[in-house]
């Protein structure tokens, strides 16, 4: 991939979104790896938006893979439309918004969950409007399907945050309530995922195969 740099108007990490974003990614999925083992081990105790399950299912996801996606999609489109991507203050923005989703979703109020919610949907979003706009410029028509995927990451994360905020389906009340077995389904498939890890420890995973 080739990569034209602008003229120095920003500062050189806002120059390309992989920049802020790559490095963002990879550093809060480091110290989030962290958070969740001193958690599962009990040396500290945690308790998020959702709680620490999903905290640690919704960021991982939406926030480290979501900004190595956005990152490199936002990067690339510049190559293959040969039009200027996204960079300086617009770029700053899309990573406030990024952040704040972040920052938000470890405070378990009302306030900050829909802080949370509206900071990933705008992150994805605002990713989405700069890489179509230019895909339709250069008319680019091959790539205009990585629009869906950016739309359709902001969709789950707010499907993600929302079912938190309403676990059942009396809130709002959902027609096919009755019919439907899908939350007893997933209740079941989850119970059973923990109840197989309840049964290894660290010891058993660090075991040597030649180990009598």
């Amino acid at each position: 991939m080739q990569i034209q740099e602008p003229s120095p108007t920003a500062i050189p990490i806002l120059r390309q979104s992989f920049r802020p974003l790559f490095l963002a990614g990879a550093t809060f999925s480091s110290i989030a790896a962290l958070i969740w083992g001193l958690v599962i081990i009990g040396a500290v105790t945690f308790d998020p938006f959702g709680g620490i399950r999903h905290w640690h299912i919704h960021e991982m996801v939406f926030g480290f893979v979501g900004a190595i996606i956005v990152g490199f999609l936002t990067t690339a489109v510049q190559n293959w439309t040969g039009i200027r991507a996204v960079y300086g203050a617009q770029l700053l923005l899309l990573c406030t918004f990024w952040l704040s989703a972040r920052l938000a979703i470890l405070v378990n109020n009302e306030i900050a969950d829909f802080i949370a919610i509206l900071s990933n949907a705008a992150f994805f979003l605002g990713a989405a409007l700069s890489f179509s706009v230019m895909i339709v410029r250069a008319k680019n028509w091959r790539n205009l399907m990585f629009t869906f995927v950016l739309l359709m990451l902001a969709m789950l994360s707010v499907a993600s945050n929302l079912s938190v905020i309403y676990p059942n389906c009396s809130t709002p009340y959902c027609k096919i309530t009755p019919a439907c077995r899908l939350p007893s389904i997933f209740t079941e498939a989850v119970n059973a995922f923990m109840s197989v890890l309840d049964g290894y420890t660290l010891a058993d995973i660090l075991n040597e195969k030649d180990q009598e």
